[in-house]
């Protein structure tokens, strides 16, 4: 079961926002689990997806699917679903439109990665 002490970013809860824990949360934010999705989510199941049906199809399903394990956050607290499903739809979205049309992983790799750093530097203690 998904808890607060095995979330990802639960390593740099409360911990002082120096230069080596922000280089720390950049590379946990655009390595540990960023690149896999966007490997997986708009590499694999978009490209698979976009050649088989229109664009805007496949990047809608391929959001919905990426939308999917982010919602393992509801079983720590019910009250998020508004978050836990809208931010990973849209932002499946958005990085899914960028994969489409550039033809890369790499720009919603960096857009993802430093959405999520940005996100872990806010549980930091100033």
């Amino acid at each position: 079961m998904l808890t607060e002490q095995n979330l990802g970013v639960s390593r740099f809860v409360g911990q002082p926002l120096t230069a080596t824990n922000i280089l720390s949360a950049l590379v946990y934010g655009l390595f540990e689990t960023r690149l896999g999705e966007e490997l997986f989510f708009r590499g694999l199941i978009g490209s698979w997806l976009g050649r088989r049906t229109r664009l805007w199809i496949a990047n809608a399903i391929q959001a919905a699917i990426f939308t999917l394990p982010h919602l393992l956050l509801l079983t720590i607290e019910p009250r998020l679903w508004p978050i836990a499903f809208s931010l990973p739809f849209v932002s499946g979205l958005m990085m899914g439109w960028i994969r489409l049309k550039s033809e890369s992983i790499v720009p919603g790799w960096i857009m993802h990665g430093l959405v999520n750093t940005f996100s872990i530097i806010t549980v930091m203690r100033i």
